[in-house]
């Protein structure tokens, strides 16, 4: 659609399904803009409450979630292409940081080196497809490496012996696959096939007022800070079971951390 409101023409490679302008002018896509700032303020509630116990990883991955959230609003909110890199890259930087921080998890100095090496080696090449081929591959690369870090979670899980703390490490990993998993199988993916890309089809779909995205959104808030946690409770494991502190599943994910033991 070539609708125009106060950013002017549409120069994203994308629109989304929700009418653009339709309720101000001063944003082209409101519900899914403002679905977009929880998924920052989960980054930021993360990076707070963790008071810098979980490593320097989990705080980049903190920061990287709090990038997203706004420049998924951006992106949303002008639909511009720069905006729109400015959500796209730091997604794609994003999960090889969660994937890098679950991978890295437990090991030697030289393993930790050998993946942080091989990771950012795999976000250039990403980087690189993306402005080669554009959106298409940027949703491939961007799943494969969702992927690889569902089974690196896997695999931390089965790593785990079978104790309170590997209990509540595995109901985290599951909850944090399975809600993001959930809002890509059941809410963006249904969105794509049933409207499309705005920008070439604009026949109208009973999907533009039902916001599929921005309930995708909430999910991409919620499934990631769930991971957060994961990678948290992953970080302190070792501690944990050497010190025999207990932690309660119902708490761990609202709770200060000032009462947890400290890992350097």
């Amino acid at each position: 659609m070539a609708d125009k409101g106060y950013w002017g023409p549409i120069t994203a490679s994308v629109d989304w399904c929700e009418s653009n302008y339709e309720h101000t002018q001063y944003v082209a896509e409101l519900f899914n803009t403002i679905s977009s700032l929880p998924v920052a303020i989960m980054g930021l509630y993360a990076y707070k409450r963790s008071k810098g116990r979980y490593g320097l990883l989990y705080n980049i991955a903190c920061v990287g979630m709090i990038i997203i959230g706004l420049g998924s609003a951006s992106f949303h909110g002008t639909l511009l292409r720069e905006c729109q890199m400015l959500d796209e890259i730091p997604m794609l930087w994003g999960i090889c940081g969660f994937c890098l921080l679950t991978c890295a998890a437990r090991s030697d100095t030289t393993s930790r080196n050998r993946w942080i090496t091989s990771i950012f080696c795999w976000a250039v090449f990403c980087t690189v497809m993306y402005f080669i081929a554009g959106f298409v591959m940027f949703i491939v690369l961007y799943s494969i490496t969702v992927a690889m870090t569902i089974a690196a979670s896997y695999y931390q899980c089965t790593r785990s012996v079978s104790t309170h703390h590997a209990v509540l490490l595995r109901r985290y990993a599951f909850l944090a696959a399975g809600i993001y998993t959930f809002g890509f199988l059941f809410l963006w993916i249904p969105e794509q096939i049933l409207c499309g890309n705005r920008l070439h089809n604009s026949t109208p779909s009973v999907l533009q007022s039902l916001h599929f995205h921005a309930f995708f959104h909430l999910c991409s808030a919620i499934g990631p800070y769930l991971f957060l946690c994961f990678a948290a409770i992953l970080h302190l494991l070792p501690e944990l079971l050497r010190s025999r502190t207990s932690l309660d599943v119902r708490s761990f994910a609202s709770s200060s951390t000032t009462d947890l033991p400290q890992r350097p």
